[in-house]
């Protein structure tokens, strides 16, 4: 009878422990699940946060750009103006030169000037 105590007492540790044992995986797989959800949901808002900051990013490249190239049109515009203020200031000198009696121009070199 002592040896069959002795065995069912042997039988009892080791489902005890194999009770022990699975406990302690299911933990650890639960553990490790949670893990891996933290792990991926913090991976996706890194990369949310990411594209953001390159849309951002992007926007204040864009807006740079935009900015600058008003500039030049500007820039453009008032040398434009500038040149068509020259331009109407000679022809007025050379309108006044031609209309002045102390000028000579003989009428070829006029018609030449008009054309």
């Amino acid at each position: 009878m002592e040896t069959m105590y002795f065995i069912l007492g042997i039988g009892l540790v080791v489902v005890v422990a194999m009770a022990a044992v699975t406990v302690w995986s299911v933990l650890q797989i639960i553990k490790t699940r949670r893990t891996v959800e933290e792990l991926e949901r913090s991976t996706v808002d890194g990369l949310t946060q990411a594209h953001r900051d390159c849309t951002m990013v992007e926007r204040t490249i864009n807006n740079g750009i935009q900015h600058e190239l008003r500039s030049i049109e500007r820039t453009v515009d008032d040398i434009h103006r500038l040149i068509d203020e020259q331009r109407r200031y000679t022809d007025s000198r050379i309108d006044k030169l031609m209309n002045d009696p102390k000028f000579c121009l003989n009428q070829t070199t006029k018609k030449q000037l008009n054309d």
